[in-house]
Order: C-alpha cells, then structure tokens, then sequence
C-alpha cells in the first residue's frame, strides 16, 4: 500500500466545519489561514482534543505526537460552543481514520479520543 499524505488541518472539502471555523477566525483577526503540514496518519500515535473555553466561544485544540517527532499542540478553530468544538474534532477523526492504512478503526488514534474533554478558561482580554 502506498503512503498516504494528508493535510493537518484538512481541506474544506474534506473536513468543513475546521475549515469555516479557522476562515472565520482568520478573517477576524486579520491573520492568514495556518499552513498545512502534511503528514503520514499512520504516524499518529496520540491525539488529544482540549476544549478552551473563551469569553465568547471555544477554541478546540489537540495535543498530536507523531511517530518519531515530539509533542505539538496544534489548534483547529473557535467555535460557538462545546458541542460545535466536539462535532468538529469527529469530522477529523473521520477524516484521518479514512486515510490511514487500518480503515476499521481498530488503531490508537480512533480510539484516543477521551470520553471527556478537557477545559481550560483563556484569559479575558482587557477592556479598552
């Protein structure tokens, strides 16, 4: 089987409710969309959503370690609330499950995603 490349974070084709979250939030802040790193899912060997709690939405972020490599946080967008955050992490399960080499799930990173999410609360901006 040939090695299957995927961008992180994906295409909006593949994976549109990361996509919308990370354009809206980019075009808020006036900043460019985060680049893609491409990578082998096979790799994978942890990925860990956190859910951070704003003042007006939640920002979803993952703890990822590949293969090889050491621990990276990478974040996939604001959301509206926990369940849009949560909804948007399985759209990237699904995402990276079907290109990996085990399509069954039977793999460590379909079956890492916690029963509960973790929370943390940003710290509240000053008002101006």
């Amino acid at each position: 089987m040939a090695v299957a490349l995927i961008p992180i974070p994906p295409t909006a084709a593949d994976a549109p409710r990361i996509h919308e979250a990370l354009t809206r939030h980019a075009a808020a802040t006036r900043s460019p969309l985060p680049s893609s790193r491409w990578i082998n899912p096979d790799h994978i060997t942890s990925l860990k959503p956190h859910s951070v709690q704003g003042e007006n939405d939640v920002e979803l972020v993952a703890d990822i370690k590949l293969q090889g490599l050491p621990p990276e946080r990478w974040h996939f967008g604001h959301y509206e609330g926990k369940q849009q955050a949560d909804d948007a992490f399985l759209e990237l399960i699904v995402y990276i499950v079907a290109h990996t080499s085990d399509p069954t799930g039977r793999r460590n990173v379909a079956t890492s995603w916690p029963t509960e999410t973790h929370h943390q609360s940003r710290p509240q901006t000053p008002a101006k």
